[in-house]
């Protein structure tokens, strides 16, 4: 039983110091919205990251690449369209 309750003490900390793992009321479309900005924060954050994804996409400058990755960071989550 102490198991249990170690347990949940230990995932609500770690639910408060990372707010991407979310709630009990998060979606699924809002938990991905946290993941594709937490992901472009990371690559954003790092040098050599962000250089691989600019020789790998469009864009072959970084600046560019950076502004990309911080524009789709940036608005609120993707909306679905209905199936057709």
């Amino acid at each position: 039983m102490s198991d249990k309750i170690r347990e949940e003490r230990l995932f609500q900390a770690m639910k408060q110091k990372h707010i991407g793992l979310g709630t009990d009321d998060t979606s699924r479309d809002e938990w991905l919205t946290q993941v594709h900005r937490d992901t472009y924060n990371s690559l954003l954050g790092h040098s050599a990251l962000l250089q691989y994804a600019a020789l790998s996409g469009p864009t072959r400058n970084k600046a560019e690449t950076r502004l990309a990755m911080v524009s789709r960071m940036c608005g609120g989550p993707a909306t679905r369209r209905a199936p057709a």
